[in-house]
């Protein structure tokens, strides 16, 4: 009897560190959603985007030859036929 208290109590603890999990997720995904809707990340994207230039020329990014094309292909992979195979992929391995 106390076996069975102990498993639907075990139960339970996982299903509410779950729900308080997911529900912590939504609440940094309305916070950033709201920091961005209030133009506060424009201006920490601005100085990312900027360190990541040569500072003569802003045209020209930091960097190895190789890798603009390298993110340009990473990019690439958000696309609608990247995600639909990844989640292909994903659901074909459940």
């Amino acid at each position: 009897m106390a076996l069975k208290r102990f498993r639907a109590l075990a139960s339970d603890r996982k299903l509410i560190v779950i729900f308080g999990l997911a529900a912590l997720l939504v609440l940094i995904a309305a916070r950033l959603a709201s920091e961005v809707l209030e133009g506060e990340a424009f201006a920490i994207d601005t100085r990312i985007m900027l360190a990541l230039r040569t500072a003569g020329n802003l045209a020209q990014p930091v960097g190895p030859a190789w890798l603009l094309p390298t993110m340009r292909d990473i990019t690439a992979i958000g696309g609608v036929t990247g995600l639909t195979l990844v989640t292909v992929l994903a659901a074909g391995g459940l």
